[in-house]
């Protein structure tokens, strides 16, 4: 495996942090709400020897902390996303994405249709965000804007969204036995709830700020079903069935509307799938790939 390390490409001034890693068709990671581009090394792992990684920092997210100026909305996020692909002289590429990456996939995929020949949508929906959720989340906003912080009982009520019951569960017990100075098997990684949590309870005040300007773009967002009957291309559609934060039916009804798309369901995992079930995941891309671009 090849060393990540990060590159940029500067858009209205500010640098967009990108990593990129093997050699071969490129495949384009982009991640969800509160991710980052180092979250894709599990699967960046088991393709690299085949394909050229590149995973993005999307605005608001790790290293890439600062909006270019008149970045309104997610679509505006997927032509400044195209524009590093003609940087980078990539013509075709597949897309991998997660969440809300997986708007940004199909805004991508909407503007360019010639650049991209695949999609890999991970627990992702690409039409209105639910009435209930936008106001669920928006008092979330709204305490992180009073508050001009995420609080602990607010950090761990969003990191808890993030991941299965069962692995919150098990988070819990290992936390109570480190309490208790009891040796446990392994420590626990940073890519878990109890890690979220803490992280965002340490947002500083200029990644604060970035993250209230993303939150409302991902939340929401435009309904671009309304324009799948476009997306004639391959496309793969991954839904976790532990997954607090997207339903069944929301798959399903992408797989209905995507011609020619197929939907796999995968068990004991959350949201964040690609770190609690990597190696459920990561072969169902491949094959994926392997039979549909290679």
């Amino acid at each position: 495996m090849t060393s990540p390390y990060s590159k940029t490409h500067t858009i209205a001034g500010q640098p967009l942090y990108f990593t990129e890693q093997g050699q071969g068709n490129t495949l384009v990671f982009i991640h969800g709400l509160l991710g980052n581009k180092i979250q894709w090394q599990a699967q960046i792992q088991a393709l690299e020897a085949d394909y050229r990684c590149i995973a993005i920092d999307l605005w608001g997210h790790g290293q890439s902390q600062v909006f270019p100026e008149n970045t309104a909305n997610l679509k505006d996020i997927a032509g400044q996303l195209l524009n590093l692909l003609t940087e980078l002289n990539i013509n075709q590429c597949s897309l991998i994405a997660l969440g809300t990456g997986c708007a940004i996939a199909s805004e991508m995929a909407l503007l360019a249709p010639s650049k991209i020949n695949a999609l890999v949508m991970i627990n992702g929906f690409i039409g209105f965000e639910p009435e209930v959720n936008c106001a669920k989340y928006q008092l979330m906003l709204d305490d992180i804007i009073a508050n001009k912080s995420v609080s602990a009982a607010l950090a761990q009520q969003l990191a808890s969204l993030f991941f299965s019951s069962a692995n919150l569960m098990t988070e819990s017990k290992a936390a109570s036995a480190k309490t208790e100075h009891q040796v446990t098997e392994s420590p626990i990684p940073d890519s878990t709830a109890i890690s979220l949590a803490k992280a965002l309870t340490a947002l500083n005040a200029a990644q604060l700020a970035a993250l209230v300007k993303f939150a409302p773009m991902a939340i929401y967002k435009r309904d671009t079903l309304e324009d799948a009957e476009k997306l004639c291309l391959p496309s793969l559609i991954i839904a976790s069935n532990h997954n607090q934060l997207r339903t069944p039916l929301e798959a399903y009804l992408m797989q209905d509307t995507i011609d020619g798309s197929q939907l796999v369901q995968i068990a004991s995992a959350g949201h964040w799938v690609h770190l609690e079930q990597a190696e459920q995941l990561n072969p169902l891309i491949k094959d994926f790939l392997q039979q549909r671009i290679n």
